[in-house]
């Protein structure tokens, strides 16, 4: 399977303010039909933060996609940074 990299441009090229507004609506009309897995966060704890990482997946309603986000939380600086966020289509 290839890795299909997207930028900022990319993405605001292809997704318009109604194309998100319909895929969030699918979505929802997903989740409230029981398609979708989006277990608790999942956390490791250290010292001088932590790591928070966010799974989900959509069947149904024309879904069939997994993903996840990653984040750092450090505590200094009180700061979140995104390190990773992948999608698959199926």
């Amino acid at each position: 399977m290839k890795t299909l990299i997207l930028t900022r441009h990319d993405v605001e090229k292809i997704l318009t303010p109604t194309v998100a507004n319909q895929t969030v609506e699918k979505a929802f009309r997903a989740y409230s039909l029981g398609c979708t897995q989006m277990p608790p966060k999942s956390y490791l704890y250290f010292p001088k933060g932590d790591l928070r990482s966010m799974p989900a997946y959509i069947s149904g309603e024309g879904f069939n996609i997994a993903g996840s986000n990653a984040s750092l939380f450090i505590r200094k600086m009180q700061q979140v940074k995104c390190l990773v966020s992948w999608l698959s289509l199926f």
